[in-house]
């Protein structure tokens, strides 16, 4: 018997021995493999879409904001890509994502695209910090580039954000 590890944030996979779809029961998280002869090659194929997570609506910051996960990491977006006031970048909950090994970025990762809208600020005097409500906005079209959380900081000072507002 051999037990094989499905982790949590996986929703779809497959098993397969010697290029055959494999039969198992997954019991407490382990997928259980009877019948296995010495040689087989099992192989475990986890599906890792990119997709957004939202906070618990108590997380006060992240209300009307997504995170950008695929598989186990989280991604953000930084500014050495995407420009300064990252604060003012919007994504759609429905967006699709592009998603892509890079081998020159930092040793090679994947990387994810996908289109986004920036609030432009042209329309506000630079003196002016407030003003009535219903003032017409607008947005310019952008493409964003996130990057794993975890190879952040590494291309010299600049903003990060890895909640993102919603429109």
């Amino acid at each position: 018997m051999l037990a094989i590890r499905i982790p949590g944030w996986c929703e779809k996979y497959s098993l397969q021995i010697n290029g055959v779809a494999a039969k198992y029961e997954v019991e407490h998280g382990y997928a259980r493999l009877g019948g296995l002869s010495d040689g087989d090659k099992v192989v475990l194929m986890l599906d890792m879409p990119a997709s957004f997570w939202e906070a618990n609506p108590r997380v006060i910051e992240n209300i009307r904001k997504v995170a950008l996960k695929r598989g186990p990491f989280v991604y953000c977006i930084e500014e050495a890509d995407n420009g300064a006031d990252l604060h003012r970048v919007f994504v759609s909950k429905d967006t699709r994502f592009g998603v892509d090994f890079d081998e020159d970025f930092l040793g090679g990762a994947v990387v994810i695209q996908s289109p986004a809208k920036r609030l432009r600020q042209d329309s506000w005097d630079t003196d002016t910090l407030y003003s009535l409500s219903g003032k017409k906005v607008s947005y310019e079209e952008i493409s964003l580039r996130w990057v794993p959380y975890y190879l952040w900081a590494n291309r010299g000072a600049g903003e990060m954000v890895t909640w993102v507002r919603t429109q």
